[in-house]
């Protein structure tokens, strides 16, 4: 039996948490959870409202950085419980693709999706900054699906420019 695996990720702020646990309310399967928070506490894994043991936190690091301290040993925990699905939420500052490209690692796992969050009102402002641009221009590398967020607290000129943004760093994809 091979376990799907899907893979969130977006910058902080856009609205991958919120995505997690809207999957979980109507999940009609048993879905295993990797939170990775970059700080020392994961705020992340705390704000997912899951009950069934089935939630691992990954902590003190982007775990598409750290194969055998982080997503490994997780991924083996989570095959354990035996779920019907494995979601992982990145770190805000990490790249799905290359979490997603350790799920593909693990005999028995098969990657479903990479998802990559971004925030209307924020996207264009996150790229223009030369301390984070290219960190969240490369969270859309590989995304086989993109979700615009926040569009209904967007200007219009804001929802214009990361729709151009995303035309851009994600061509082709769905959005």
């Amino acid at each position: 039996m091979t376990i799907p695996v899907t893979v969130i990720g977006g910058f902080l702020g856009s609205g991958k948490t919120t995505l997690v646990n809207r999957i979980l309310a109507g999940a009609r399967t048993r879905i295993a959870v990797l939170v990775n928070d970059f700080g020392e506490i994961n705020v992340d894994a705390a704000l997912i409202r899951s009950d069934d043991g089935l939630t691992l936190e990954l902590s003190g690091g982007c775990i598409c950085c750290s194969m055998a301290e982080g997503i490994g040993p997780a991924i083996w925990a989570a095959m354990e419980k035996a779920p019907d699905e494995i979601l992982i939420e990145a770190s805000g500052v990490g790249e799905p693709r290359r979490v997603a490209e350790f799920a593909l690692l693990e005999r028995g796992l098969k990657l479903d999706m990479v998802v990559t969050m971004a925030n209307a009102v924020d996207l264009q402002a996150q790229l223009d900054d030369p301390l984070i641009g290219d960190t969240v221009a490369r969270q859309f590398d590989g995304a086989d699906l993109v979700v615009l967020n926040h569009t209904d607290a967007a200007s219009t000129d804001q929802l214009a420019a990361a729709r151009a943004a995303l035309r851009r760093l994600a061509p082709g994809k769905p959005v």
